[in-house]
């Protein structure tokens, strides 16, 4: 029999191809991980010019609307966001998790300012919303 890693870069590309968010999501364990996907109907930003706690930012931040996508910066800015979720109803009793990858570190808050999870561009990038959807919970905002 034939050893699976006989050729190292046939085998990291494999690797590659199974783990990912891009190709074969029908069938590889990303597409199994995260089966079903939304986007997100409102989503603000908040360039606050430095470090201000979590009250200044949503008292005197100018939030103006912006998309997936879009850049920020430069290096070691501070950047606000409010994010909507709308859970579909198809989605009750699943668990959801939030995916968001800003490229740098970053800190989800509950809409009256208490720290829930911290994310990071290259170790946790998704945040469990809820595991167990509820129709309470087809709104959430952060």
């Amino acid at each position: 029999m034939a050893s699976l890693t006989k050729n190292y870069r046939t085998t990291l590309e494999r690797i590659e191809k199974f783990i990912s968010p891009l190709y074969f999501t029908d069938v590889n364990l990303y597409g199994r991980q995260y089966p079903y996907k939304t986007s997100l109907p409102t989503l603000l930003h908040f360039d606050s010019n430095g470090r201000i706690p979590f009250k200044e930012a949503m008292e005197i931040g100018n939030f103006t609307p912006t998309k997936v996508g879009s850049s920020f910066g430069p290096t070691w800015t501070t950047h606000w966001f409010k994010v909507r979720i709308d859970i579909p109803e198809s989605w009750l009793g699943k668990e959801v998790h939030l995916r968001w990858n800003a490229g740098c570190e970053s800190m989800i808050w509950t809409s009256d300012g208490i720290p829930l999870q911290g994310l990071s561009a290259q170790d946790r990038q998704s945040f469990i919303v809820c595991n167990n959807a509820t129709l309470e919970d087809l709104r959430q905002t952060f």
